[in-house]
């Protein structure tokens, strides 16, 4: 006769653990990447491709999808937008907090040379 163990006298509720996971991700992350900056490819993928979910942004930017989630959600840069027209409304879409618009001008002064 099979005997199933006991639960564990503690349980974690879902959030604490998806908290726990995110940052057992992010230090695994810095550890296995320390020259990379993930926040940085992450921007550059979401100026050409957004609104996009973090399975789409892990695939462009060959991360794990948990330290994508742990990037979007704590670097200011990046922003919840609304679902796009065709796609589920479940999907929660990340998109860039300020968009770059290419008509505007630049700040930047050109030299005053050549």
């Amino acid at each position: 006769m099979r005997v199933c163990p006991d639960p564990p006298d503690f349980m974690l509720a879902p959030a604490d653990m998806e908290a726990i996971a995110d940052r057992v991700a992010a230090i695994l992350h810095a550890r296995q990447y320390p020259g990379r900056d993930l926040a940085a490819e992450i921007e550059t993928y979401l100026a050409e491709h957004q609104p996009a979910t973090v399975p789409q942004i892990a695939f462009g930017v060959c991360a794990r999808e948990s330290s994508v989630r742990y990037v979007v959600n704590t670097d200011d840069r990046f922003r919840r937008s609304s679902t796009p027209p065709g796609r589920s409304p479940r999907a929660k879409c990340w998109q860039l907090a300020v968009s770059r618009n290419p008509t505007q001008p630049s700040a930047r002064r050109s030299g005053s040379g050549a």
